[in-house]
């Protein structure tokens, strides 16, 4: 009758409360530590505005020198979809002239030979 007491008492420890075996953890045990707690839009909206105070303003393009010039085609093309010019683009690389391919090869070895030293 000792062996079997001590056998009980033995499976009550090894088991949690609410019967499970200690050895099985859950998600509510360890609780969430490593995840940031999701914010709403406005707590969201107003770090990126903090960070953006006091710093310059990046990626604008030189200024025209006549602001009431009229745009180039190439700067029309930027705006324009990407499916529209498709076709044209890979018509222009493959027709492209000797004298273009020249100043094109030579663009791109001197690219290279600046990014490697």
């Amino acid at each position: 009758d000792e062996d079997e007491d001590d056998d009980e008492d033995e499976d009550e420890d090894d088991s949690s409360d609410d019967g499970r075996p200690k050895e099985i953890v859950t998600l509510a045990d360890i609780g969430i530590v490593n995840m940031k707690r999701r914010r709403d839009r406005d707590a969201r909206l107003a770090t990126v505005l903090a960070g953006r105070e006091g710093r310059e303003k990046y990626g604008a393009r030189r200024p025209k020198m006549n602001p009431h010039a009229s745009t180039t085609n190439k700067e029309k093309a930027k705006k324009k979809n990407f499916t529209m010019l498709r076709h044209k683009q890979k018509f222009t690389r493959s027709h492209r002239s000797f004298r273009d391919k020249q100043i094109a090869m030579r663009k791109a070895m001197t690219k290279n030979k600046r990014g490697t030293k």
